[in-house]
């Protein structure tokens, strides 16, 4: 009995299982993961906070480019802030922090900054 080993089988390589595979995980994925829950800083606008909160009694902090912070005319840098911020919430936990950013400061500065705010315990935020 002779082989014939000239005769090579072509096997055709499907890409459907693979496809198949992708959007079961790209459904499982989509369905697993939660699009409406982010974790942020809650802030109140110029307009709506002026209601609620007297704004001679808040602490205007302004967001200087070079890193450094001005709080009440007061140029401060970033450990200085925690001391301050801390002294104002030991004298008023309520205390309403107005943050006025510059022109030219980077929007990720800023969400640092809210966001040491809200560690340190500031409970009314307002961006100005």
């Amino acid at each position: 009995m002779r082989l014939d080993l000239t005769r090579v089988a072509n096997p055709s390589i499907s890409l459907t299982p693979l496809i198949d595979v992708v959007f079961i995980l790209l459904l499982f994925f989509m369905l697993a993961s939660d699009l409406n829950r982010f974790n942020g800083v809650e802030l109140n606008s110029s307009e709506t906070s002026a209601g609620v909160q007297d704004q001679t009694s808040a602490v205007f902090l302004r967001v200087h480019a070079d890193g450094r912070f001005s709080l009440v005319d007061e140029r401060i840098d970033k450990t200085t802030l925690d001391h301050e911020i801390s002294a104002y919430l030991d004298v008023n936990p309520a205390q309403a922090i107005v943050v006025h950013p510059d022109g030219d400061v980077r929007l990720q500065a800023l969400i640092d900054v809210l966001d040491r705010l809200s560690e340190l315990g500031v409970v009314s935020l307002t961006l100005g």
